[in-house]
């Protein structure tokens, strides 16, 4: 019996991190409901409005952090190839990929330093600003949305470890606490609505977390953050912002920019133009579609540190097989779920009053299928990026626009459908023009003799 459980995880390729994603997605979606149920009792309409906003604007920080992160796991899966962790956490190998990948470590620490700084002077009295346009007396938001911007600081200041962990594929141990993150995370919400923490919920949860990650980085990798904070460079060859990291971020950072119109539009444009009880609907279904995604994206997010090691080995076959078995993987998973969260969504809408916090089945069915098509072209964007090329900055690029516009056009209008039609036509057009470039890139990538870096 367990040889042919173990025989159908293979199958479904579910390996450790796989696991501890997928239990971490799957928790979302069983604490997910809880804390909408939990949400739409404490919170009026207009406050769930201003929940979900302040979660919208505080995803400009993509416009300090650049894409940095994603370079950060890219670089380090080229040099963690020649390298291992001993007890502790201090490395152990090749003295150039080890000196290369320390120094990557001490800049994206100072680097995400500064941005921690920016985002809670920079956002913080943007976001202040933007509320005091829209703002109702009946909403005490300031002190919350200060507590968040301070708290969102903090977890960008430590970032950089999990990213640099992540590259050196230390997979089983970053996804199983970010799974116990979660956990904590629904405990720490609930307790807080409970206890009437009303807006501040989203700060003291986030506090939550960041605590329990940086205690856990420090009991788990005591070696390799004395490495990070000892005062001297590292002897030997250093990565060199300006050269290397540089050509491969402005792209990355494009298409994370682009990334912002994408998915942390919909919600202001709703609140601006039509007040915060339509954006509090679209805020609470982006939860759950954006669940689903995540839960997904649990077979090929997982797999981006173990690209950048067969690229550069030059394992073309199996980086190819291992690209396919995990994308139709994700797709299966994606489809199920869609269809099991529209089921259950007219279930809930026919049958309680809290039904009527969510968007209806139409506009709902539309972000759902651009879900699934944005699968496939995540999981093309994570094969290329595994290169240490961003390719699809163009398209990254087009995409953020043509949906930013078409979110502000049809959502002034005909408010949620308008923002849901204009998300999922985008993104079927987009799946076309990634398949193009990834078939292009593949074939010239891949030539014998073809650099990779």
């Amino acid at each position: 019996m367990l040889e042919r459980l173990n025989r159908l995880r293979l199958w479904a390729g579910v390996d450790r991190p796989v696991f501890y994603v997928a239990a971490g997605r799957a928790w979302s979606l069983l604490s997910g409901p809880i804390t909408i149920l939990l949400l739409a009792h404490f919170f009026t309409p207009k406050e769930q409005g201003y929940f979900y906003t302040f979660a919208s604007v505080m995803g400009l920080q993509v416009f300090l952090e650049l894409g940095f992160g994603q370079c950060i796991v890219q670089f380090a899966s080229h040099e963690f190839v020649h390298l291992r962790f001993l007890p502790g956490g201090a490395l152990e190998g090749d003295p150039r990929a080890r000196s290369r990948l320390i120094s990557l470590g001490r800049l994206s620490l100072k680097w995400y330093g500064v941005m921690a700084l920016l985002v809670v002077l920079g956002i913080g009295m943007g976001g202040h600003w933007f509320f005091s346009i829209k703002n109702d007396p009946a909403v005490a938001w300031s002190l919350p949305w200060w507590s968040l911007s301070l708290v969102t600081g903090l977890t960008l200041a430590i970032l950089p470890v999990g990213a640099l962990l992540e590259g050196c594929n230390q997979l089983s141990f970053l996804y199983g606490l970010r799974t116990l993150t979660a956990m904590l995370g629904s405990l720490v919400v609930w307790t807080a609505l409970w206890g009437g923490a009303g807006l501040f919920s989203g700060a003291i949860v986030g506090l939550a977390a960041t605590l329990m990650t940086a205690i856990a980085y420090a009991w788990g990798w005591p070696g390799l953050l004395k490495e990070l904070w000892r005062a001297p460079k590292p002897k030997g060859e250093t990565i060199s912002w300006q050269h290397e990291i540089w050509p491969f971020q402005w792209r990355i950072a494009v298409s994370w920019l682009s990334g912002f119109f994408i998915y942390n539009l919909f919600t202001p444009v709703l609140f601006y133009f039509h007040g915060p009880v339509v954006a509090g609907q679209m805020g609470m279904t982006m939860q759950l579609v954006l669940s689903l995604s995540a839960l997904a994206s649990s077979w090929t997010g997982t797999k981006g540190p173990r690209f950048g090691m067969l690229i550069s080995q030059r394992r073309f076959e199996e980086l190819d097989r291992l690209f396919f078995k995990t994308t139709a993987q994700a797709v299966v998973v994606c489809v199920s779920g869609g269809v099991v969260l529209l089921l259950a969504l007219v279930f809930v809408r026919e049958h309680f009053a809290m039904g009527a916090r969510f968007l209806g089945l139409g506009p709902t069915s539309l972000l759902v299928l651009a879900t699934i098509v944005n699968q496939i072209v995540s999981s093309q964007a994570i094969y290329l990026r595994a290169h240490k090329k961003e390719p699809l900055m163009w398209l990254s690029l087009a995409n953020g626009l043509m949906t930013g516009l078409l979110v502000m056009a049809l959502g002034r209008f005909y408010g949620a459908w308008g923002v849901c039609l204009a998300f999922s036509l985008v993104q079927v057009a987009v799946l076309a023009w990634a398949s193009a470039v990834w078939k292009h890139c593949r074939r010239v990538w891949h030539q014998p003799d073809a650099a990779t870096n």
